[in-house]
């Protein structure tokens, strides 16, 4: 089934501008400029919000204005208004399983302890798909909330961040359209040695 909502998970507000737990809002609102489109606030939906075209089908995409941990609250709402299943939603949302750079997709499966996930799951239940972005660990003897909520990374670690959000087109079309298979193996594939 071809994907009809991408959401983007993040926390409001400028104290959260540009730390670790913010790169699913900002990978998609990247995709967004990508195609000269915006999402603008919704309040019905607690998000930011646009229907755009994005490779030959309209899509909703949302960046909900609520907490991490209530992020559920939207996805939900929307999900339900326009009759969405789960299997035709994406997350986009940070990984701690990764170093920064790495992307990778799911189709599925746990929270992997990330409350922004585990709050859509109990909402729409766990069969979307997610794009996983990395983030990396904490160091050691770090807490990692506040190492994800509140420190910005270094400048060279942002910018791995940033080519995470640099998803081939390829991979865009081919995971929109609900070709799941083409889409993580183009992903996934090694870089070619040059």
């Amino acid at each position: 089934m071809a994907i009809q909502l991408i959401v983007g998970l993040g926390n409001p507000g400028d104290a959260y501008k540009d730390t670790r737990h913010n790169l699913g809002a900002d990978c998609l609102r990247a995709l967004l400029r990508r195609h000269d489109l915006e999402a603008t606030r919704a309040a019905r939906y607690k998000s930011d919000f646009v229907r755009a075209p994005l490779y030959g089908q309209a899509r909703r995409c949302l960046i909900p204005l609520t907490y991490m941990n209530l992020s559920g609250q939207p996805v939900g709402r929307v999900c339900r208004f326009f009759r969405i299943p789960a299997e035709d939603v994406l997350v986009i949302h940070d990984e701690t399983a990764f170093a920064p750079g790495v992307a990778r997709l799911k189709d599925g499966g746990g929270a992997g302890g990330h409350n922004g996930v585990r709050d859509v799951m109990r909402v729409i239940g766990p069969d979307f798909k997610r794009l996983r972005l990395g983030v990396g660990k904490p160091p050691k003897g770090k807490n990692a909330v506040p190492w994800l909520v509140n420190a910005r990374p270094p400048k060279e670690e942002r910018e791995l961040m940033r080519v995470s959000c640099d998803i081939p087109d390829a991979v865009w079309a081919a995971l929109l359209k609900g070709d799941m298979d083409t889409a993580m193996n183009t992903l996934h594939a090694p870089l070619a040695d040059s």
